[in-house]
């Protein structure tokens, strides 16, 4: 939709983002799928007890993450993008995309965190269908904002950041539906022990799942120098590589809470 409807130049600005995007979304997407993990110990424990407050202790450190990493990337995103050499043609729109994906953080860890705990509790189907379902209103409203309403990156931008919120408010309500071993007492705080337990799993798997994109930034960087077209032919790239990529790890994904 972007190349058809916008062209080149806007293909590249939302393809420069690319790495840098999946860098820090990816460390979030590691960091819940490793706070979900003690979860999945304790629901196979039958340890009502250390699963409310593992779940709990889980939810708090997420909302800290969120809070963090979207002031810091928000306010650095500008910066970033010059670190890596986005070309002055596109730098305005690269800017003006990613950080409408990084005010969506909190939505993004909402959602894996709550598809993280219901993978720990086998349940695996409906984090797919409303991951699914919120795909398809993405590509709608790509299209809606981009073609009929006239806007331009940031109606790319903002389809996505919608979309995840929607996965998460119904995957959200989805945990809740699953009974009393997902009630967590608003009474549980945040216990240290049990918060650097988590921390100490969920850390090394988010920096596992970002430290791909870490090697790929220096390969945009030095494509950013080759000019506007380059970065357009690397994004299309990038998504046929994706198709490639993302099913074995999802599979990967799956395995560790089993």
């Amino acid at each position: 939709i972007v190349g058809r409807c916008l062209g080149t130049d806007a293909l590249a600005a939302v393809g420069s983002t690319y790495s840098l995007n999946f860098l820090i979304l990816g460390f979030i997407q590691g960091a819940c799928v490793g706070f979900g993990i003690p979860v999945a110990e304790a629901f196979g424990a039958k340890n009502r007890g250390d699963l409310h407050r593992y779940l709990a202790n889980g939810a708090w450190l997420c909302a800290a993450i969120s809070v963090v990493f979207t002031i810091l990337t928000t306010l650095l995103a500008a910066p970033l993008l010059q670190l890596i050499h986005t070309p002055d043609d596109i730098f305005a729109d690269a800017v003006k995309y990613v950080r409408v994906i990084f005010l969506g953080i909190p939505a993004t860890v909402l959602y894996n965190y709550s598809a993280s705990v219901l993978r720990s509790l086998g349940d695996s189907k409906h984090p797919f269908y409303f991951l699914l379902g919120a795909s398809i209103i993405n590509i709608g409203l790509d299209w809606a904002l981009i073609v009929p309403v006239g806007m331009g990156v940031d109606g790319v931008a903002w389809p996505s950041v919608l979309s995840r919120a929607v996965a998460a408010v119904l995957i959200l309500n989805r945990c809740y539906q699953k009974g009393h071993m997902l009630t967590v007492p608003k009474t549980i705080r945040l216990d240290g022990r049990m918060a650097k337990r988590i921390l100490g799993i969920g850390i090394p798997s988010a920096f596992e799942n970002s430290l791909f994109e870490a090697g790929r930034i220096l390969v945009v960087s030095m494509i950013s120098t080759f000019g506007t077209v380059q970065i357009a032919a690397n994004a299309v790239a990038n998504n046929l590589d994706g198709m490639g990529v993302i099913p074995g790890k999802a599979l990967s994904l799956a395995m560790i809470t089993v």
